[in-house]
Parts: C-alpha cells; structure tokens; sequence
C-alpha cells in the first residue's frame, strides 16, 4: 500500500494594493499643490475609514497637462489583515 504525500501548500497573498486614479486632478501645477495640501493625509481607508492611506502625484496627460493624484485602496494595517 503506498503511502500518502501531503504536500505543504504556500498561500500566496491574494490582495495586492496597487494605485488607483483619483477625481482630484488640475491643469496648473499652483491648483495642483493647493489640492495636494488639501488632501495630503486625509483620503481614507475604503476598509476602516479611520487611517489614511499612501498617496503619490503623477500626471495623467502629457499632452494636455493634467496633474492627479493617485492613491491605494487598504491602509497599511488592514492590508495586513486582508493578506494574513
């Protein structure tokens, strides 16, 4: 009778939190750093909505400048939560 092979099965984590575009977007760079100092630590967890979330600029049109703001979805703590 051959024996039975368990073999260990290694769970990949299956949230990764990426950046997601935002509404928060402006033409001139004096509006963008105006919404960038407004935002700046204040878009909130879509899991606790009590801890902010990271956050980075970037620019959504080369040819006509428009400047956003990407953010990710999980705080750090949560995202832990949801990969453990």
């Amino acid at each position: 009778m051959p024996k039975k092979v368990i073999k260990n099965k290694y769970v990949k984590p299956q949230f990764i939190d990426l950046f997601y575009r935002t509404d928060y977007t402006a033409n001139t760079v004096d509006k963008f750093i105006e919404i960038w100092n407004n935002v700046y630590n204040r878009i909130p967890c879509l899991e606790c909505k009590e801890r902010s979330v990271e956050i980075k600029k970037d620019i959504f049109d080369m040819h006509k400048p428009i400047f956003g703001i990407l953010r990710k979805k999980y705080c750090l703590q949560c995202w832990l939560q949801k990969v453990t």
